[in-house]
């Protein structure tokens, strides 16, 4: 089930978390699109100011603290990665 959401300021766009699947709603096209990441989401949330996606890693390479990504939702790419101490 939907676990978090946030949206993008003036994109009218809805992110939500699914399990570990990551969706976008374009809320004008009335559209849902599963994102593919290369890594599993544990949590998602939003850095209005630079229009970038954080989200948590969860797996076998994140057991003793999470990766975080910096996620682009103009090119859907990771900007940066950066393991948690």
């Amino acid at each position: 089930g939907l676990t978090e959401f946030v949206s993008r300021k003036d994109k009218n766009e809805m992110w939500m978390l699914d399990e570990t699947s990551v969706l976008k709603l374009d809320m004008g096209k009335g559209e849902l699109s599963e994102i593919a990441t290369g890594y599993s989401v544990s949590h998602i949330n939003i850095l209005p100011k630079h229009d970038w996606l954080v989200m948590s890693e969860v797996g076998d390479a994140t057991k003793s603290a999470p990766r975080l990504h910096f996620f682009d939702p103009t090119t859907l790419k990771d900007v940066k990665a950066v393991d948690m101490p």
